[in-house]
């Protein structure tokens, strides 16, 4: 999955149909996934930060560019079933 991920991160810093702010934080995130072994982590930031550009866009009448806006949905899900799945290990913890 993450495989995947960083793929699509790769082809979207490409585009032509995003915005030099979507293509900074991509390209931020590209050079972070190279140099760490914690890609999930950084999946997970990098979906908050788009998030964050998404709620800043909004104060300008902007949106997120389509390509951009799909490819959240997919880190944001993957984001989702890690934080459940570390939910998970430590409930397990507790109840033993």
């Amino acid at each position: 999955m993450e495989e995947l991920l960083i793929e699509s991160l790769y082809n979207l810093i490409l585009e032509k149909d995003i915005t030099d702010d979507e293509r900074l934080i991509l390209i931020r995130f590209k050079n972070l996934i190279k140099d760490d072994t914690n890609q999930g982590r950084i999946i997970i930031d990098l979906s908050e930060n788009i998030r964050l550009l998404s709620v800043e866009n909004i104060s300008k009448g902007k949106t997120l560019s389509p390509k951009i806006a799909e490819f959240y949905k997919k880190i944001s899900k993957y984001s989702e079933q890690k934080k459940n799945i570390a939910r998970g290990i430590v409930s397990l913890g507790v109840i033993r």
